[in-house]
């Protein structure tokens, strides 16, 4: 009985963890990994693409209105404030993952929508 119980556990623990790293993507934890991995390479998607710019700077363009604003790297997070053409975007602090090419971005520091882009 205990033999079975612990045979059940291990095989859900199993699939747990292969389900947990299914997408493979992988977070960048650091400012010197950030910058190695995105900064000063253009992402983009069907709406359109942007540049995290050594400087600090944000720039691009997404639905045919121009992205500028200034970012930097704090507590394992890329924090942004922008603008998108007359909108104000404000300041979101935004999860940073890639797999080969792709980038995942995730709002809210990790908590709220990721969206997709291909690194160039």
């Amino acid at each position: 009985m205990i033999f079975r119980k612990l045979a059940a556990a291990t095989v859900g623990f199993a699939l747990f963890a292969t389900v947990a790293s299914a997408d493979d993507f992988k977070r960048i934890k650091t400012e010197v990994g950030f910058r190695k991995a995105v900064v000063d390479r253009v992402f983009g998607n069907e709406t359109g693409s942007g540049t995290y710019n050594a400087n600090g700077t944000l720039t691009g363009k997404f639905g045919g209105q121009e992205l500028s604003g200034k970012w930097i790297w704090t507590a394992g997070h890329v924090c942004r404030t922008a603008q998108l053409g007359d909108k104000d975007l404000g300041t979101d602090c935004q999860r940073i993952e890639y797999k080969g090419k792709t980038l995942r971005v995730t709002r809210d520091k990790g908590e709220g929508k990721s969206v997709l882009y291909e690194l160039k």
